[in-house]
């Protein structure tokens, strides 16, 4: 589903007067609380797919908290300057019809109008397909999820984020940016290239 600059709805919008937790941005201390979020709604992300999100979340990745417990979660990540796409929309089951998710997705198309983004997107679930419609989501086209029964079979190792980028080749790397629609994996390079930058910089503060 993608929506038109011009959003409906405000960050602070809540009908029906219930509290609102604070809003913050994710950490990585976080992530624990986020997976167990994935698992409650049967999604299967894990560890390393949060920390890739945070990494290249540019576009902001919020969380909504009660003191320190996580009740929900959003991101969104920039490409290519003016098109953005909103993730990992999850509110606890205890916590839903409560205007949580509305503020998170308000919060996170707030923070991109702010930036060059013309077009923001995202995947919906049943589930909360009828909130991104009220805000003034469109839809663009349907998507299918396949799965199979697991074999049984144990991988040796699990891919790094940088041997995943490494093993794209250019025809790859092209039919993905036809598919997508631009570069994804040179908006990624860049945004890794900033992250070492600043490690060695935090390294050189530290040692001196």
């Amino acid at each position: 589903m993608s929506v038109p600059k011009s959003v409906q709805g405000k960050a602070n919008s809540n009908r029906d007067g219930n509290y609102m937790p604070e809003i913050r941005l994710l950490e990585r201390r976080d992530i624990p609380q986020a997976l167990e979020l994935c698992r409650i709604a049967g999604w299967n992300q894990i560890a390393s797919d949060w920390e890739r999100i945070l990494d290249y979340g540019t576009g902001g990745c919020y969380g909504a908290f009660d003191k320190e417990h996580l009740l929900g979660t959003v991101t969104s990540t920039k490409y290519a300057g003016d098109l953005a796409w909103i993730g990992m929309m999850l509110v606890h089951p205890r916590y839903r019809r409560l205007g949580i998710g509305r503020y998170l997705l308000c919060r996170c198309l707030e923070n991109l109008r702010t930036t060059s983004v013309k077009t923001i997107k995202l995947d919906a679930t049943p589930l909360g397909e009828n909130l991104y419609r009220q805000i003034g989501f469109r839809t663009e086209c349907g998507i299918q999820r396949w799965h199979r029964k697991h074999t049984g079979i144990q991988h040796d190792r699990e891919l790094s984020s940088e041997s995943q980028t490494d093993c794209f080749s250019d025809e790859h790397a092209s039919l993905d940016q036809l598919a997508f629609g631009c570069d994804r994996l040179e908006d990624r390079k860049s945004t890794e290239n900033k992250n070492n930058a600043l490690d060695r910089k935090s390294t050189r503060l530290n040692s001196s």
